[in-house]
């Protein structure tokens, strides 16, 4: 399940690709935007913001703050108890970003995963819930790190969907999750290349790699990690990319690269030439970006009084 309210972004249609890919699986976008082609597996239902809001309140007996569509993402882990009614066919529950794009989901979430597991992946950008009231009420338990009644009744954005809030009720309260590694956040710090992000969490624990040469790509409805190692190019298989932010421009080509400037369509194989020229990296200059940017947003954060996760690169 994914809100979006407003101008509906550059790269929605590769983004629509994907989830086509993935037919097994269904999305619902609820947003105030109109769209020529869905495929089968996406539905849309039409709703104002001003109408969202209100569903959102009707379910609360306190006055909730949600002035702008980015709040919405403190929301997120109550969208199975507010939008029960469009997802009460379904086993497990969702939400995810538009600014990211599925690899082949169910190679990587297996049946396996789904029985054993209440709440699937760790980050915002995209996580499964199993759809009992049990599970769709885990964000109103007391005593957590976060409390839901000041998240949603307070305009200060907490990243409720994040480490810091839900995943950390799971933890709390010992409930089956399941933590992958295998995905690509893109840093939204550094902005001269493309390098994935790693963060300080006791939570997690994998630590992500970026390689000297690198780059990301759409191939054969696939997400791959592409870098130069060991005198030759890898390839490691992902679930998802998620951009943090950025907007391309589509193309019509199904294999393509994924750089800083955008989608390169993709003719042959990948190539150390490629790797430099469309994702050329200065390892010493994004650490000195990425010192500078890190207390510069933490200084950000205490003056906002905001919540985040916090990046290494």
């Amino acid at each position: 399940m994914g809100l979006y309210f407003g101008n509906l972004r550059s790269d929605f249609p590769m983004w629509l690709r994907t989830c086509e890919a993935n037919s097994s699986i269904d999305w619902i976008i609820i947003s105030d935007q109109s769209c020529s082609y869905l495929p089968k597996n996406v539905r849309l239902i039409k709703m104002s913001f001003g109408e969202c809001r209100q569903k959102i309140q009707n379910k609360f007996d306190f006055q909730i703050s949600l002035d702008n569509p980015y709040k919405l993402c403190d929301y997120k882990p109550a969208y199975g108890y507010i939008f029960d009614e469009y997802l009460k066919h379904y086993d497990f529950w969702g939400y995810c970003d538009f600014d990211m794009l599925f690899g082949d989901i169910r190679s990587f979430i297996t049946d396996e995963i789904l029985d054993k597991n209440d709440k699937i992946l760790q980050f915002g950008h995209l996580s499964l819930y199993r759809n009992i009231k049990e599970n769709n009420e885990v964000f109103m338990l007391p005593n957590q790190r976060l409390n839901y009644i000041e998240v949603f009744s307070n305009p200060k954005i907490y990243v409720f969907d994040e480490i810091v809030g839900i995943f950390s009720f799971y933890k709390k309260e010992k409930k089956p999750v399941y933590v992958s590694a295998r995905l690509i956040d893109v840093s939204p710090l550094i902005k001269t290349s493309l390098i994935r992000a790693d963060y300080f969490d006791k939570d997690l624990n994998y630590k992500t790699n970026n390689y000297r040469s690198q780059i990301f790509a759409y191939i054969d409805n696939k997400v791959y990690f592409v870098y130069f190692a060991n005198d030759r190019i890898c390839y490691e298989e992902e679930l998802y990319i998620h951009y943090s932010g950025r907007k391309f421009h589509p193309i019509n080509d199904n294999n393509y690269l994924i750089t800083k400037k955008g989608y390169i369509p993709l003719v042959n194989d990948i190539s150390y030439k490629d790797l430099i020229e469309y994702n050329r990296r200065n390892p010493f200059i994004e650490k000195m970006v990425f010192v500078y940017k890190k207390y510069a947003n933490a200084l950000m954060r205490r003056l906002k009084g905001t919540h985040s996760v916090m990046h290494i690169r």
